[in-house]
């Protein structure tokens, strides 16, 4: 993880941005999409693993790209449209090229 902290700390945080989500969600609507949101949260932990694990570019490919579809996604959606809505879509979008060029962004130091 040396020379990655920045990466791992913009997962770390959507990771908890996500759970805390869900947490709303569930106590706005009840259990109706849990399951989705699990599916979700399940795939985001599974793609950081395998990053952390393999150091896999094609993981951070699909992490940076699941962001920027979910985002996307959002400008479609049927639920009415809220500050909170176009704050988590412009998180999503923003996180993608985050995620993608984080090495831009870290220090110079060697893995």
């Amino acid at each position: 993880m040396k020379g990655r902290s920045f990466l791992f700390s913009v997962l770390a945080f959507s990771i908890l941005l996500e759970v805390v989500i869900i947490g709303m969600v569930f106590a706005k609507v009840g259990g109706e999409r849990l399951p989705g949101q699990i599916v979700r949260l399940t795939l985001q932990v599974a793609l950081i693993a395998w990053l952390y694990f393999g150091r896999s570019h094609a993981a951070l490919f699909l992490l940076a790209g699941y962001h920027m579809l979910v985002g996307v996604l959002g400008f479609g959606s049927t639920a009415p449209q809220t500050w909170l809505t176009y704050l988590l879509i412009g998180y999503h979008i923003g996180m993608s090229p985050t995620l993608y060029f984080h090495h831009l962004f870290e220090s110079e130091e060697e893995d």
